[in-house]
Parts: C-alpha cells; structure tokens; sequence
C-alpha cells in the first residue's frame, strides 16, 4: 500500500507542477522498489522487509535533509517541492514505524 501510495504521490508531483523536472517522480520510484519488496517478501522474507526498511529510511533523510537546512535558512516556504517532500518523507516515517511494529508471522 505504502509503495501505491507513493507513486501516485510522484506521478501526481510530476504532473501538477507542469511535468518541469523529473526529480517530482522520485517518490514514484521509491514506490515502485517498495511494491516489487511487497511482492518479494512472499519469497524471500525478510531480507525484502529489511530492504524496504532501508528504503523507507532515505525516504525520510532524503527529503528531510533538503527541506530542514533549507527552512533554517530561509524559513519554510510551503512551495510545492516542499509539500511533495514532506509528504513522502510523512509517508516514509508511517512505513517505518509499521515496520517495526508490526507482529513476526513466527511468534
């Protein structure tokens, strides 16, 4: 679900802000590493959850990482480049914690 989410969130990015940069469909491709762990995690377990752990890691660094410095600086400007950031690294943040916190299938 997470990974869906997230491609729609890049596709919709990309298009809403005229289709002017490719970088809007970032959260698209992390969606679609997210979906083929979705569908790898059936196989091999849990080194497709640890790879989508990882995944969901950049996926709150990266955007965090450009929009905090940036916010310090000159104070946040909700553009939006912005909003798309802080949604993917909200939806990243949502993933980890399912994550971590969702009950072993062997317990």
């Amino acid at each position: 679900g997470f990974g869906v989410a997230m491609i729609v969130l890049g596709v919709a990015a990309y298009l809403l802000t005229g289709r002017s940069s490719v970088t809007a469909m970032i959260p698209s491709f992390f969606g679609v590493a997210l979906v083929a762990c979705g569908a790898a995690a059936g196989k091999v377990g849990r080194p497709a959850i640890v790879a989508a752990f990882i995944l969901g890691l950049l996926g709150i660094g990266g955007p965090l990482g450009r929009v905090v410095p940036d916010a310090i600086k000159n104070g946040l400007t909700l553009n939006a480049a912005t909003i798309v950031q802080l949604l993917f690294a909200a939806l990243s943040a949502v993933m980890v914690v399912a994550i971590l916190t969702r009950k072993s299938s062997k317990s």
